[in-house]
Order: structure tokens, then C-alpha cells, then sequence
């Protein structure tokens, strides 16, 4: 990989148009976790081709980790509302807006992945979590109650972020009751 990035700091460097082979290195650049690499050849393919969804995320990916949040979310905004992006773009940008602090437009960003067939505990699940962060307990209470309701057999995740709540809120029956389901869900 060391000689591809070098290779794709050249190509990039002269103003290469091929977004087949940037494209592929681009998408090396980041299995590799070579952001920083990736996000130069991302800026060179957004030139050439303004929405394109990878390259996006990794310019979010680069902003958010510098905490640049209002510019992650604004980035957002240029993706296409089809494939995943539908499910990307509204849990990432109320991510964002959560992280400046804004819980009532983050919560108002995640509303679509209700409406997503499928997605409607996920929805909860994060739009709990977000309440959470944002200092609104009963809400998030009401939102991961939401989750247990409506899923027959608990996951892991669901189990420790749900369950973990409930100790925090001064609940550990309510707690405790989550962690005997998943027991018996799966002994």
C-alpha cells in the first residue's frame, strides 16, 4: 500500500481525470485506514465528480475527527437520498449536529430512519442515545423502551447500551430484567 499512496499522491499532484483508477485507490487508501492519504485523493474525485458517496464520507470522516461537525454535516448534504445514503445521511448528520450540542435538530435529522422500512428500533436505539447525550432523560428512557418493545430477541449491543442505561438512571431492576431476557434468549 506504501507504493500505491505514493502513487496516487502523483496522480492527484497531476490533476489526474481517470475516476476509475482514483477511485480504486481511493478505496484501498481507506480499507488500509490511510485517511489522511485517501482524503487528497477523495478532495481529486469530488472535483471531477461532486456527490460521489466514498469520497464524501471520508472528507466527513476527516472533519468530524477534527472537530470540525458543522462542516462534516454540511458535506452531507451533497449525497444523493437513494441506496444507503438514506440510511447514512440522516443517522450521520444527526451524529454531527449532536455533537455541536444541537439535540432537537439532531433528533429532527434521524426522523427519516423511522420511516425506513427495517430501521425503526435502529432509529430508536440512536435517537435514545442522542437524548441521552443531550441531557434529556426521559426521552432516551422512552426511546430504548421503544427499542425492547419492539424486538422479540435482544442483540448484544441492544442488551449492554439498553440495559447499562437503566444502571445509570438509578433503575437496575429495570436493568437487570434486560439481562435475564438475553440470558434466556440465549443460554
Amino acid at each position: 500500500i506504501p507504493a500505491a499512496a505514493r502513487f496516487m499522491d502523483r496522480l492527484v499532484e497531476e490533476d489526474f481525470a481517470n475516476l476509475e483508477l482514483l477511485n480504486r485507490g481511493h478505496y484501498l487508501l481507506v480499507a488500509d485506514g490511510r485517511i489522511a492519504e485517501a482524503a487528497k485523493v477523495a478532495r481529486r474525485i469530488l472535483e471531477l465528480q461532486s456527490a460521489a458517496t466514498l469520497p464524501t464520507l471520508t472528507l466527513v470522516a476527516e472533519d468530524a475527527k477534527a472537530g470540525r461537525f458543522a462542516a462534516a454535516e454540511q458535506r452531507m448534504r451533497v449525497l444523493p437520498a437513494t441506496g444507503a445514503n438514506r440510511v447514512l445521511t440522516p443517522l450521520l448528520s444527526a451524529w454531527l449536529v449532536a455533537a455541536e450540542g444541537d439535540t432537537e435538530r439532531a433528533l429532527t435529522l434521524l426522523r427519516p430512519l423511522a420511516e425506513v422500512s427495517g430501521l425503526k428500533a435502529f432509529h430508536d436505539l440512536h435517537a435514545g442515545l442522542i437524548a441521552e447525550l443531550g441531557g434529556r432523560p426521559a426521552e432516551a428512557e422512552q426511546q430504548y423502551r421503544a427499542v425492547l418493545e419492539a424486538q422479540d430477541n435482544l442483540s448484544l449491543r441492544v442488551v449492554e447500551i439498553v440495559g447499562t442505561y437503566f444502571e445509570r438512571a438509578g433503575q437496575p431492576d429495570q436493568a437487570q430484567a434486560i439481562y435475564r431476557r438475553y440470558l434466556e434468549q440465549n443460554p
